[in-house]
């Protein structure tokens, strides 16, 4: 048996990853309220809220997406490295999303504005 298998069918590691994930999730759900709860008192549901919400959602995406390929890798220490490398390159690209998203509103709006001026205008 190598020393991989060893580790990640091992009792004491199983239950240290299973204890972390009963405490880490709840904590990480009660820092991004605070964290959105805090844009929202400053600026409402302005740009700043929309950037803070879309780097929360890439944060969860991404820590989802990532502890999935670390689990098929190396499932037990592979899952967490996966969600910790996941998660924090999610939360960069959710913010960007925001301003992709803002770009691509004004298209459309600007699209519409010309086409309706185009037949009706």
């Amino acid at each position: 048996m190598g020393v991989t298998r060893k580790v990640t069918q091992s009792g004491v590691t199983k239950g240290v990853l299973r204890g972390a994930s009963r405490v880490a999730a709840p904590v990480g759900i009660a820092l991004d309220t605070w964290q959105l709860g805090s844009a929202y008192k400053k600026h409402g549901f302005g740009k700043e809220f929309r950037k803070e919400a879309g780097s929360v959602a890439g944060a969860w995406g991404g820590a989802a997406a990532g502890a999935a390929i670390g689990s098929a890798i190396f499932p037990g220490v592979g899952t967490v490295v996966g969600g910790v490398i996941g998660g924090v390159a999610g939360s960069a690209w959710g913010d960007d999303i925001e301003q992709g998203a803002e770009k691509a509103g004004k298209a459309i709006v600007g699209g519409a504005k010309k086409a309706w001026n185009k037949f009706f205008g």
